[in-house]
């Protein structure tokens, strides 16, 4: 993601097609890498959902543990104003990993466009070159007159040219 694109080398009708399968071949693979961090990233989140989960079971536990000694001793501890601590505690931290996700997906969007735009660029370029031939192939045949058409000459059958050829007073001295 962070590398220099290395520059294009041109061939006799554009940029080689080895340049642009590599350019191709790069985007695919930020593609899978982007999309491996997403789903790590969702892998984590699930992790922590759990792990919120099996914490706030443990808390509830401690709370009524605590809730029961405190009833024996004269300074009770409060498990709600616990559990909410808590809850608030792992609000923030879903909330931070939430945030550092949608960076994650942002800046996979972004390269995606990018890489996007450079390929339409250069998709336009190999075009706009290859109409530029186009035209320089019509003016040579027109320049050298010849219409690029089959001649509107009757053609000889194949065993009459062969027989011209072959004959001793053909076209060639033989």
């Amino acid at each position: 993601m962070g590398k220099k694109p290395k520059a294009l080398r041109r061939g006799l009708f554009g940029i080689r097609s080895g340049d642009v399968e590599q350019i191709l071949s790069d985007r695919d693979a930020t593609a899978t890498a982007a999309a491996e961090q997403v789903r790590a990233s969702e892998e984590r989140a699930n992790e922590s959902e759990a792990r919120v989960a099996a914490l706030e079971a443990q808390l509830a536990d401690l709370s009524r543990a605590q809730a029961e000694e405190a009833r024996e001793d004269t300074d009770p501890l409060d498990p709600q104003q616990l559990l909410q601590a808590v809850r608030e505690e792992m609000a923030r931290v879903m909330h931070a990993t939430q945030q550092a996700g949608s960076r994650l997906i942002e800046h996979a969007r972004m390269d995606m466009e990018q890489q996007l735009e450079v390929s339409e660029r250069r998709r336009q370029e190999i075009e706009s070159e290859r109409d530029q031939l186009t035209s320089w192939i019509a003016d040579l045949h027109q320049s050298s007159g010849h219409s690029g058409r089959p001649s509107s000459r009757r053609r000889e059958p194949s065993g009459t040219r062969c027989d011209r050829l072959t004959r001793p007073g053909g076209p060639w001295p033989g």
